[in-house]
Order: structure tokens, then sequence, then C-alpha cells
């Protein structure tokens, strides 16, 4: 007997050319198929197997608001990059991405904060204890990651793991629904 396959939505939100795109392929690879920006629908499909089941992984990347509310609203995690070297990037952290999915989208999700820079040597305007202040003063179900100097394989089983999980949650809920309660 088949299992279906379980769609899983994902999304990755950010300014433009922060690293969205090199993200998510890294993670995904070539077994991925991706679409132009511009097309409806994910923006990176692949196939995730966990325990029994089989996922559909429907990544989409956003690099705006408009119109995206109701896609995001239905995801099972959303992950924001910010550029860890500009100030205006923390700024538009709170001003932009999570006013957008906390009170425009009201995703009720986990939300994975990922701090972007290039090299080890540069000047950070933030750090790991302002954005987890931000975090809890906004009052997110959120998670902050360094990434700049992490490997594309650290990076890849980040978003693994955050991944695996959400998948992992349907599964648990799916063993509740088949459990009897005499």
């Amino acid at each position: 007997m088949s299992k279906k396959t379980v769609n899983v939505k994902v999304a990755f939100l950010g300014d433009p050319k922060i690293g969205k795109s090199e993200f998510i392929k890294n993670y995904a690879g070539e077994k991925s198929i991706t679409k132009e920006k511009k097309e409806k629908g994910p923006h990176f499909i692949f196939l995730n197997r966990l325990e029994n089941f089989e996922f559909k992984i429907n990544i989409y990347e956003f690099s705006d608001t408009e119109k995206r509310a109701n896609i995001v609203k239905d995801c099972q995690c959303v992950f924001i990059l910010f550029d860890m070297t500009k100030r205006e990037a923390f700024e538009r952290l709170l001003d932009t991405w999570i006013i957008f999915l906390r009170d425009t989208s009201a995703y009720k999700g986990k939300i994975i904060i990922l701090g972007n820079y290039s090299h080890e040597n540069d000047f950070l305007t933030t750090d790991e204890e302002e954005v987890k202040e931000l975090i809890q003063v906004c009052e997110i179900n959120g998670e902050f990651h360094k990434i700049g100097t992490k490997s594309d394989e650290e990076k890849k089983e980040l978003i693994k793991g955050f991944i695996n999980n959400a998948c992992t949650q349907y599964i648990q809920g799916k063993k509740q629904d088949d459990c009897l309660i005499f």
C-alpha cells in the first residue's frame, strides 16, 4: 500500500541579495525543481522521506511582502535571513518581516531568524543577545542562528533539521489521530 505524499510549505523571507537562493540551493541540491520567481507556486520543490511518509517540500522565497500573506500563513516553517553587518537590515527584521509575519499574515508557527555575513572579521552591527531580545519582546515563536561563517554542510544540516522537525510534527499529529482512547 503506497502512502499519500504530504505537502510541507516552507518560506524564506529577507531583503534582496542576502543569500536566500544560495542557502536553499545548498540544502535542496540537485534533487530540487527550480521555478522562476515570477511563476505562481513554490520556487523550489523536492521530495523528503521520513519514517513511512513521503513529503513534498515546497519552498517559497520572497524579498517583498506584497500579496504574500496567505501563502506564508499556511507554511509549516518560516526562515528570515538578514545581514548582520548592516544596521538597517536589523531594523527591517522587525519593521518589515516580523510585523508582516505576526500582524499581516497572522503566522503562528516557528520563525527561524538567520543572521548572515561574509567573513569572520566582518564588523557586526547587531549580536545574538539583541536578536534574542527582539524575539522575546515581539512575543513570537522564534529562534536565532548566526550562519555567516558556517560551512555549506553546517547550513545544510541546520535547514534539514528544521524541515525534518516540521515533517515530524505532521507524523506525530497523524499518530495521535490514529490513537484510540478508551
